[in-house]
């Protein structure tokens, strides 16, 4: 059965269909699991710490005192007199470097709120004391789950461009060594169509012009051959009369007393000797 070939236009088309649909399935699937996770009944809202603590503070005014047991549990605060000795502080404000920044910056230059991205920093006065306060706006794991939507898409990409590639590559491979085996002389090599349109048709030059070498060189052959075989015949119908001249010159040489008749048979001997063993090397020539 012959392979199926699709020319590079509608292969790149695959190629963004294929991109444009696992994209959309994965935009798709992660969609259903965010609002699975939205649906939850424990799940607290974008700005739940900002409402808890506004709340807070809210009870602390209208109370006239700090009340810092009950702060909330999603927040961080640290706690000073106004001589900036520590009264207390939540668990992991030890370790919030951003709010430390925040209570220098409100000890040099009484700064009383500053926001950073979904960090925010508050404080709460006293007569005698202030609270510095700090907490999130936005869903917990929230870079995360944008990371994994990042990774997905990417992968979206990454993989069908990679078999692509490689699909484009192995076709490219497979024709040019295919050609670099015509160049070689290999005219008895053979090759499968690829399954990229454009391909198929240089192998199909490359066929045509190898096809094209075959029977020139048969040709080229075949007159080798009859070439050959006339110099062959030559050779031979040259041979005969020269073996009978040389049998002549043979006998005039024996019987003939005269000087200038001999040395006339002699030469005559040694050409026809020389004009054999011409013949001679090109039939051996002609053998090999």
């Amino acid at each position: 059965m012959e392979k199926r070939s699709d020319g590079l236009s509608i292969i790149i088309i695959k190629y963004i269909i294929i991109v444009i649909t696992m994209i959309l399935v994965s935009l798709g699937i992660m969609a259903l699991v965010f609002l699975c996770i939205l649906t939850k009944k424990d799940l607290k809202p974008a700005d739940y710490a900002e409402q808890k603590v506004e709340a807070w503070i809210e009870n602390c005014k209208e109370k006239e005192r700090i009340e810092i047991e009950s702060f909330p549990e999603n927040a961080d605060y640290v706690w000073k007199d106004n001589d900036g000795k520590l009264l207390r502080s939540s668990q992991d404000a030890e370790n919030n470097k951003g709010l430390k920044k925040f209570i220098e910056r409100y000890e040099k230059y009484e700064i009383g709120q500053d926001i950073k991205g979904h960090n925010v920093y508050t404080i709460l006065k006293d007569d005698n004391s202030v609270v510095f306060i700090h907490y999130i706006i936005g869903y917990r794991y929230e870079y995360i789950f944008l990371i994994i939507v990042v990774l997905v898409l990417m992968l979206d990409v990454l993989i069908p461009t990679l078999l692509l590639i490689k699909r484009i590559k192995k076709a490219i491979l497979q024709v040019s060594e295919y050609t670099i085996a015509i160049g070689n002389d290999d005219l008895s090599t053979n090759i499968e169509k690829t399954d990229i349109k454009e391909l198929n048709n240089i192998i199909a030059a490359v066929d045509e012009m190898k096809a094209g070498l075959v029977t020139n060189l048969n040709e080229r052959w075949k007159e080798q051959q009859e070439q050959k075989r006339q110099m062959a015949m030559i050779a031979h119908d040259l041979k005969t009369p020269l073996t009978i001249i040389r049998g002549n010159a043979d006998l005039l040489l024996e019987n003939e007393s005269d000087e200038e008749k001999r040395e006339s048979a002699q030469a005559i001997i040694n050409n026809s000797e020389r004009i054999v063993r011409s013949i001679l090397e090109i039939l051996e020539k002609e053998k090999q």
